[in-house]
């Protein structure tokens, strides 16, 4: 989906270019610029799709970008499925995407995004505190595939629910909430962004999400995360592992490449 992304004058990027693989996780400090590259990423995913998914982080990306102007500026250019397309956003708000206003609705782009919430608001489903309703029985279908590969399907029982199916789980952890928020963001979506990735997670549930579940999807995908079981979990699976410090991102080919970059983030990985 997305092979290059050139980011300028977005927060704490100054001025980055990032070749990018399909499955990317991105680690580093706090102010580091993970959060900067998914916004980037999305406002430009977003000002050129004819797709306006209701999820509200999507859409409120391509407005957080407009706040962020670093300087006079941002520019993010990236490579979306072949083509090459700029997205301009000037401090006052106004934007413009391949030299004419944004949003332009170039391409139909399904985007799924989570962050510490758990609520979906896509493909009609939403996700509540007593449970996850959702309206299309094809979708309560693969969240119930993906739920028995993770091991906690047995916990679940689905309902007829009008036209859908309600997955019951009244009696879940939030964690497990959590991990239906994340398959349903996932579902059926063409790129799949992350923030905050381990928040309400135990970490064998998360590691498990990013090996049996995003790993296997036909989507491009990037999260962002501080825990280093994922990191080892996303290098083993192949994934793109990014270091993102002070606006710019070098990649980690293997856990003992942090000594070369940062001596303290390479003791608290030392044991994975």
């Amino acid at each position: 989906m997305i092979s290059r992304l050139y980011i300028s004058g977005v927060r704490q990027i100054e001025e980055t270019s990032l070749e990018l693989r399909e499955k990317v996780l991105l680690v580093g400090p706090n102010g580091g610029g993970k959060s900067s590259v998914i916004y980037s990423a999305l406002a430009l995913l977003y000002s050129i799709s004819s797709t306006r998914s209701p999820a509200w982080a999507v859409e409120n990306s391509f407005g957080e970008l407009r706040n962020l102007v670093r300087g006079d500026r941002a520019v993010v250019e990236g490579v979306v499925g072949g083509e090459t397309h700029k997205l301009v956003v000037d401090r006052e708000g106004r934007a413009e995407v391949d030299g004419a206003p944004a949003p332009a609705a170039l391409r139909r782009i399904e985007v799924g995004y989570f962050n510490t919430h758990v609520s979906v608001g896509r493909w009609g489903a939403q996700a509540f505190t007593e449970g996850v309703e959702v309206r299309a029985a094809e979708v309560a279908a693969w969240v119930e595939e993906q739920l028995r590969r993770l091991g906690i399907a047995s916990r679940f029982h689905f309902d007829s629910y009008y036209s859908g199916a309600w997955i019951h789980t009244a009696r879940a952890a939030y964690g497990v909430k959590r991990a239906l928020g994340i398959l349903l963001a996932s579902y059926g979506a063409e790129a799949v962004f992350g923030e905050v990735y381990e928040a309400g997670l135990h970490y064998d549930l998360g590691a498990k999400i990013i090996g049996r579940v995003l790993a296997q999807l036909d989507a491009f995908v990037m999260l962002e995360t501080h825990v280093p079981l994922y990191v080892k979990e996303a290098l083993d699976r192949g994934w793109q592992v990014l270091y993102m410090r002070d606006g710019r991102a070098f990649e980690i080919a293997d856990v003992a490449d942090l000594k070369a970059i940062d001596e303290e983030a390479a003791w608290a990985y030392a044991y994975v």
